[in-house]
């Protein structure tokens, strides 16, 4: 039987179904893969109860405006950066990219922002600093500063930090879910934000 408009390519057939042996073989390949692919977060506790992030999965930190979201995902990213063979891509929306930088600086070198701004200046300052975020990130971390990212742009994002790395990416990080453009998959932002929550697992499981 049909339905009328149906997309063929969207139809599902024989391909789509798993008998129980055939499960027993995806699982064994997704073992396989959580041995290099599994995320830890750098919280003994956390990771602990989560097992890690496995490829697939989607993780969001909520919590009020202004407690530290942003520099709490940024040292996730340094800890994958310094003890895991993975890549990450941060989508910075909010902050613009001098900043995401110096909160890097902050963290590689345990100076405070202003120390960091006013030692720029000084040839030798600022090569201790770039050498000490060069050594912790290495070519584990990538940032994209557009603001207001569509979800396919989001993937365009993933292909190109692919290329330029050339390797896979491990992470996706987007800062923050609220400010991805969603105003075409629906009119108010309760909806936009319940779709996009969404379309980023339909996202991790691609």
């Amino acid at each position: 039987s049909r339905f009328v408009g149906e997309d063929e390519s969207d139809a599902i057939t024989a391909a789509d179904i798993r008998s129980p042996n055939e499960l027993i073989a995806e699982y064994d390949t997704y073992v396989e893969k959580l041995k290099t692919h599994k995320i830890r977060l750098g919280w003994p506790e956390v990771d602990a109860r989560l097992r890690g992030i496995a490829p697939g999965e989607v993780l969001t930190l909520i919590a009020r405006s202004g407690v530290g979201k942003t520099a709490v995902l940024q040292n996730i990213l340094r800890h994958i950066a310094l003890s895991q063979d993975a890549i990450s891509l941060f989508c910075s929306l909010e902050q613009p990219l001098a900043q995401v930088f110096e909160r890097f600086a902050q963290m590689s070198t345990q100076e405070t922002g202003e120390d960091i701004e006013i030692g720029w200046d000084t040839p030798m300052t600022r090569e201790r600093i770039a050498a000490a975020v060069s050594k912790d990130l290495g070519e584990h971390v990538y940032v994209c500063g557009r603001s207001g990212l569509r979800m396919e742009q989001l993937e365009q994002a993933l292909d190109a930090t692919q290329a330029k790395a050339n390797h896979p990416v491990s992470v996706l990080a987007v800062d923050y879910l609220g400010l991805l453009d969603m105003r075409d998959l629906d009119r108010n932002l309760y909806g936009q934000i319940s779709r996009a929550a969404r379309e980023l697992k339909n996202l991790a499981k691609r």
